[in-house]
């Protein structure tokens, strides 16, 4: 099954902002291939805040339409860090 780049979309939508929530769109789903469950398999979405700050976040195949990530280069300064 070929890939969906989103690259443009995602760009449109997230670049310059702190945090980004990026809503999975309808059109990343697609007839199931042979060999595949369903019409897409996981979402992957990679960015960078700074030269040397890479972050990666993912949504399962089984999540489905309109689904979120939260893209973000906020420090988390809470509980726990």
């Amino acid at each position: 099954m070929p890939r969906a780049d989103v690259t443009h979309n995602v760009a449109r939508q997230c670049d310059g902002l702190q945090t980004c929530p990026y809503i999975l769109p309808k059109a990343l789903t697609g007839a199931p291939s042979q060999g595949c469950r369903k019409g897409f398999k996981d979402f992957r979405i990679e960015w960078l805040c700074t030269d040397t700050e890479f972050h990666s976040a993912t949504l399962s195949a089984e999540a489905g339409l309109g689904s979120r990530l939260v893209l973000s280069c906020v420090e988390e300064t809470g509980s726990g860090k």
